[in-house]
């Protein structure tokens, strides 16, 4: 779908239809677990919409995937080169560099306007990432993550 600026958008249910495997037959139709789960769906699919629009853009659904598939033991990693924590920068600025490393990158090209909302997009998300704390562990991002 399209929103007010002819962007390409997902509503919730594309994104979750998106994210969920469906071993290569026709996509159930899970409105009806849309509605009886609705709060917890929310609470999850509200993680990716940065905007809080009620839709995931491409740059949300990028950068949602690429904390999705950047491995732990490169996160652990990164936490630990860093003294055990990291700042909201810092996060946005690490799962960023891992981005080519990541399945969904290789296949993935992304426009200058792409790549300006992904920087938009990876701090909003890690904003949410820490929830008004200064610094996270790689134990509170792996929390968040699961």
């Amino acid at each position: 779908m399209k929103d007010e600026d002819g962007e390409d958008v997902m509503s919730y249910q594309d994104f979750y239809t998106s994210l969920t495997p469906y071993n290569f037959n026709k996509p159930m139709d899970n409105t009806k677990y849309f509605k009886e789960f609705s709060g917890e769906v929310d609470k999850i699919m509200q993680i990716a919409d940065v905007e809080k629009d009620g839709t995931v853009t491409f740059a949300e659904f990028y950068f949602f995937c690429l904390i999705c598939q950047t491995p732990s033991r490169m996160i652990a990693a990164d936490f630990k080169r860093n003294g055990g924590s990291l700042s909201v920068g810092k996060l946005a600025k690490t799962i960023g560099s891992h981005k080519l490393k990541t399945n969904f990158n290789q296949k993935s090209v992304l426009s200058k306007k792409q790549e300006n909302e992904f920087l938009e997009v990876k701090i909003g998300m890690c904003e949410r990432i820490f929830a008004g704390r200064k610094k996270i562990t790689f134990e509170e991002y792996i929390d968040f993550r699961n």
